[in-house]
């Protein structure tokens, strides 16, 4: 299974932001930061829910908007008013499932949401190592020209 599809099972299954929710539906909200402890769990409970609750947040994401209205409602229970601020922008989407293939064999890969395309909606050339914080980019093989670059984690 791959880390998309587990991460999207899971999200799925833990959906039920119940810990959160139940204390949404309370108007005062000290007795969640009461004390040292009360804080660390309230902390864990939201570090847990934006976590796991959600995928990656891009900007203009479902995910994004989600998580920016759980924050919203968290501080709702703390102060008088609260609003959400809104903002466009120009990017690009995925129409389908990205494909990394090295060597002939298909590696798991994520677009980086909001980066520049590549040229003609694909990317194909020679993978080599580069100086920045971008190890990699995918060249054209005759202009050498950076079609793409390519960030490895482990």
């Amino acid at each position: 299974m791959k880390r998309r599809e587990f991460i999207g099972k899971s999200l799925a299954a833990s959906m039920a932001l119940s810990s959160i929710s139940a204390v949404a539906a309370s108007s005062n909200s000290r007795h969640l930061v009461a004390s040292p402890q009360d804080r660390a769990r309230y902390l864990a409970r939201m570090l847990d829910s934006l976590s796991t609750q959600f995928g990656p947040r891009f900007a203009g994401s479902q995910d994004y908007d989600r998580a920016a209205e759980l924050i919203r409602e968290q501080l709702d229970l703390a102060v008088a008013k609260t609003e959400l601020d809104w903002f466009s922008f120009q990017g690009w989407r995925l129409l389908e499932e990205p494909i990394f293939y090295c060597g002939g064999r298909s590696l798991e890969c994520y677009a980086a949401f909001g980066s520049q395309a590549p040229p003609e909606g694909r990317a194909r050339g020679i993978l080599v190592r580069q100086e920045g914080d971008t190890p990699f980019a995918i060249v054209d093989a005759s202009s050498r020209q950076i079609l793409a670059l390519v960030n490895i984690s482990t």
